[in-house]
């Protein structure tokens, strides 16, 4: 399922956790360096070379991201989402919150590090381990606009398995 709506702020209340999000230095950056590893599905599995990690990655038919790896310490996994922001609302205050599985994380939007990165936005929620994303079946974000909302929710089918060859990857990794 895949779902990309504008709404009224008023009409859907963005859920408030106490947990909040910041640029995170475990995370890939920009300037690291990815090669293709291979592709599961509908995901694509990338080496971050920089980091010696791999990663996961999903683009929506709307072109929306959600990635899944381990923080640079390994000791996390996490999932990002970053969502296509129409050019009107780029640069505007925002608050942001990620759901997966129950979980929720409401903070500040974190820009994307890659190619056109001015057209996204998103963040990121942490697990100890890969197995909250490989169970989910979905993740849906929600950015608030001082007048408005976006929410994105992208399918997580097919995760369990790109997950698997991810770690496999990241054992290629450290061999």
């Amino acid at each position: 399922m895949i779902k990309l709506s504008r709404l009224a702020a008023l009409a859907a209340p963005v859920l408030f956790a106490t947990a909040a999000f910041a640029e995170d230095p475990k995370l890939p950056a920009q300037g690291d360096t990815f090669t293709a590893f291979g592709h599961s599905g509908d995901w694509y599995v990338f080496t971050d070379v920089s980091r010696g990690s791999c990663l996961v990655e999903k683009t929506d038919a709307s072109g929306n991201v959600v990635q899944i790896g381990l923080t640079e310490d390994n000791k996390h996994a996490y999932i990002a989402v970053y969502a296509l922001i129409p050019e009107d609302l780029r640069g505007k205050r925002e608050k942001l919150t990620v759901e997966v599985a129950g979980q929720t994380h409401t903070g500040r939007l974190w820009p994307w590090q890659r190619h056109k990165s001015d057209a996204y936005s998103g963040g990121y929620l942490l697990a100890d381990s890969f197995d909250l994303f490989a169970q989910s079946e979905e993740v849906t974000e929600i950015i608030a606009f001082p007048k408005e909302e976006i929410e994105v929710t992208i399918s997580l089918d097919g995760s369990a398995e790109a997950i698997e060859m991810a770690k496999e990857c990241i054992a290629a990794q450290s061999s």
